[in-house]
């Protein structure tokens, strides 16, 4: 995960974007942070389990949009906010980070920084797009999740704020009918 606030922007882009797509807007963003508050993120993501220090093929593995569509409509605005979730994931682990940075990091190194990055990003996040965990029926597991997280011992910075806007941006221009279509 890389932060719920930046799904949360993420949808609420979406929504300014494509007015008429989303019928419950609070069911969209449900389906937005759902998939990052189960214990079975493998199995929320359908991705599968990749036991490997190879933390490209790890990321190459931890989303499948098929899987997912096999077993889920975009009929729903619940099934439309998890597939923008886990398209927004998929762009995020395999064509948005800066490869040369996750060829080179651990496991462990990736997890830390990612966490520090987003930590630092998040109150720019709520300020800018207006959010609020109210936005979802899932305040309350919300804030147990981030409590869980504990407090931020620190890292490295692996992209800017101005890159994460631009992913933002990139994410929630996707039509969800056509993107599907793809697969």
């Amino acid at each position: 995960m890389a932060s719920i606030n930046m799904h949360l922007a993420i949808a609420k882009r979406y929504i300014e974007k494509h007015p008429n797509a989303i019928q419950n807007e609070r069911d969209f963003y449900d389906g937005n942070v759902a998939p990052d508050l189960a214990e079975d993120k493998e199995a929320t993501h359908c991705g599968k389990r990749c036991e490997t220090n190879d933390l490209v093929k790890r990321n190459k593995e931890k989303v499948n949009l098929q899987k997912f569509l096999l077993t889920n409509t975009l009929q729903n605005d619940f099934n439309k906010g998890m597939f923008l979730h886990l398209y927004a994931d998929w762009i995020y682990y395999n064509d948005f980070l800066d490869m040369e940075y996750v060829k080179t990091a651990s496991f462990k190194d990736f997890a830390n920084d990612n966490f520090f990055t987003m930590d630092l990003y998040n109150k720019f996040l709520i300020e800018k797009h207006g959010l609020s965990f109210a936005m979802t029926s899932m305040e309350h597991e919300i804030l147990e999740i981030i409590a869980a997280y504990g407090k931020n011992v620190g890292g490295k910075l692996i992209f800017s704020q101005e890159t994460l806007e631009n992913y933002i941006e990139r994410v929630s221009s996707v039509d969800l009918g056509e993107l599907a279509k793809l697969f």
